[in-house]
């Protein structure tokens, strides 16, 4: 007996292990081609990806900005409720591979009318419990569990990088508001400067030192100037509008900082060079076009592994009884292995194989084409 089982285990050894490599047979490997340094013999691997970005920053005021955007962006909220959907769904794929227990209480009625029996009635009352398990003979479900787990992990990186995109949008809409801020400053001090050359214009030419067209010119310097002022107004109220909204708050929030604002932190004249590789490894993109990559792989296990027969193993308990009074002295027992297989579906399964290969070269080019792009 003992051969025998050591027999079987070997065939379907074989037989698992023939029909993994088959599966991906068709898949080809990504490829990036990467250099072994962006500079020559300059192999640094410290980057500003190994700074926090309140210290990279060094600003106060921009660093509540981030905090609160961090806190209360919508993007940011949406993403982190798409990573627990994913994270939950993880968990009912991992659940598929351990048994599954239930229970049922029934109670019917049954009345029958024959022709030569005349009426009959029949009671029925059941209280059972049911105990069934996949078994798992050709990886399908555990094909199934790395697909829902890459695909979770590949919402985690999605929404790093959405949180290393509102920090740079937050950030370029404070700079860009500041430097408005300051340009308004400059060019409410230069029409004041305008004007009293205006005046003093003016009163040169009614005393006769100047001619008109002095006077003339110093009227149409204060006008240009004046013109400006409306517009830089409006892209100060629009900039403020985009800070608001990536804070995820309403455009009537206030806004506290400093309207001039002296920029006195030195900022690296040489940025670190690095790896590629190593930067490649911290970019959240390319983590989550690698995951989604590991997820059309395991995709196609799944659409493989699903053309073959499935085991299903059930044991069912309980009581069945016509009658309350003595319910519990009629048990019931069953055992039942099930062994389920598609015969003909016209081509359903093999096309599902096929389109997850295709979404496996999609997945894998678009790796490629970040992981090479981002050079």
């Amino acid at each position: 007996m003992s051969i025998f089982k050591s027999v079987v285990i070997a065939v379907v050894s074989v037989v698992v292990l023939a029909s993994c490599g088959a599966a991906f047979k068709r898949c080809e490997e990504p490829q990036l081609n990467l250099p072994s340094a962006f500079v020559k013999d300059q192999l640094d691997s410290l980057t500003l990806a190994d700074m926090n970005w309140w210290e990279f920053y060094g600003d106060e005021v921009l660093g509540k900005f981030i905090t609160h955007a961090l806190e209360n962006n919508k993007d940011l909220l949406a993403a982190a409720a798409k990573v627990e959907q994913m994270r939950l769904g993880n968990r009912i794929s991992q659940s598929a591979m351990y048994p599954k227990l239930g229970a049922s209480v029934m109670a019917d009625y049954e009345v029958e009318n024959y022709t030569d029996k005349g009426h009959t009635q029949t009671p029925q009352f059941d209280l059972k419990w049911d105990l069934s398990w996949e078994i798992d003979l050709w990886g399908n479900l555990r094909w199934a569990n790395q697909k829902t787990a890459a695909e979770y992990l590949s919402t985690v990186e999605a929404a790093r990088a959405m949180r290393i995109t509102v920090i740079a949008e937050v950030a370029t809409a404070y700079y860009k508001l500041l430097a408005l801020e300051n340009e308004l400053l400059i060019v409410d001090r230069t029409l004041q400067t305008r004007y009293e050359e205006m005046q003093q214009a003016r009163l040169r030419y009614e005393g006769g030192l100047t001619s008109e067209t002095v006077y003339q010119q110093a009227k149409v310097e204060y006008a240009t100037t004046a013109a400006m002022i409306p517009s830089i107004e409006t892209k100060i109220e629009v900039m403020k509008t985009t800070l608001q909204v990536l804070m995820g708050e309403y455009p009537d929030f206030e806004l506290e900082y400093a309207r001039m604002k002296v920029l006195d932190r030195e900022i690296p004249t040489e940025l670190p060079l690095g790896l590629p590789s190593d930067l490649l490894t911290r970019r959240p993109d390319l983590r989550e076009s690698e995951q989604q990559l590991k997820a059309a792989c395991a995709a196609v296990g799944v659409a493989y592994t699903d053309r073959f027969p499935r085991l299903v193993l059930g044991i069912s308990g309980g009581w069945e009884n016509g009658s309350l009074t003595d319910f519990f002295d009629a048990t019931y027992g069953l055992a039942v292995g099930k062994l389920v297989a598609p015969v003909f579906e016209f081509g359903r399964r093999k096309a599902k194989y096929e389109a997850a290969i295709q979404a496996y070269d999609a997945a894998r080019l678009n790796y490629e084409k970040k992981g090479t792009h981002g050079l």
